[in-house]
């Protein structure tokens, strides 16, 4: 990456949907009422005119079905609380310049 002068970082949040496969264990709920799987949050570097460098980070969780519901308390509760906190990670990325 050190021959780029700029690096962009793309983010994205995916929903693995294992509700089809009841005997999986360590699921948490997903978007839609019902469903039932894994949260993936990736950081992909990529050069300015989209060619891949690598991935940066990558994290996988589960929500917790206890705190369904929840979601009007959200501007109550302090940012590295959220979900929204795995868009920050990136931060721990320093990029060093030439």
């Amino acid at each position: 990456m050190s021959d780029h002068s700029l690096i962009l970082v793309l983010q994205d949040t995916t929903s693995l949907d294992y509700t089809h496969h009841p005997k999986t264990q360590g699921l948490g709920p997903l978007e839609t009422k019902g469903r039932h799987g894994l949260l993936v949050h990736t950081s992909l570097a990529c050069s300015e005119d989209g060619v891949p460098l690598g991935l940066l980070d990558q994290q996988v969780w589960r929500r917790d079905p206890q705190t369904v519901g929840q979601r009007h308390q959200r501007k109550e509760r302090p940012t590295e609380a959220k979900e929204s906190a795995k868009w920050l990670c990136v931060g721990r990325v320093v990029l060093l310049h030439p």
